[in-house]
């Protein structure tokens, strides 16, 4: 998410600049939203990202999230991390969806984002 607001936007933005001479600054608003579908095998994270979050109240003291019981949510950190990039997206025009994939159907993405984190 970060590589996508700090490279992909960016780019795409000069690219839309010099496609047209006839660009006005409202199509070109336009045309720099898109959607950034963000597919894993996690269901535990797409609920989350989607339908619990919404529910989950930040402690700005303790920089974690809560639920409705006052209980830490576990991984807070990430999804923090998570849901400030989804907020700085969404301000340049980037609609984040969460895709639920089937682990059956996501052996070549893990493969792939396994190989880069290794480098």
């Amino acid at each position: 998410m970060r590589q996508v607001r700090s490279a992909v936007v960016p780019e795409r933005r000069i690219l839309l600049k010099g496609s047209s001479r006839r660009t006005t600054p409202d199509t070109l608003r336009d045309a720099r939203c898109f959607r950034l579908v963000l597919a894993t095998d996690s269901s535990y994270l797409v609920d989350c990202m989607c339908e619990y979050m919404p529910q989950w109240t930040f402690d700005n003291l303790n920089r974690v999230y809560c639920n409705r019981r006052g209980e830490v949510i576990k991984n807070s950190e990430g999804f923090r991390i998570l849901n400030e990039e989804t907020e700085l997206l969404s301000v340049v025009g980037v609609q984040v969806q969460w895709y639920h994939v089937p682990r059956d159907f996501n052996g070549e993405a893990d493969a792939l984002a396994n190989a880069a984190l290794r480098g």
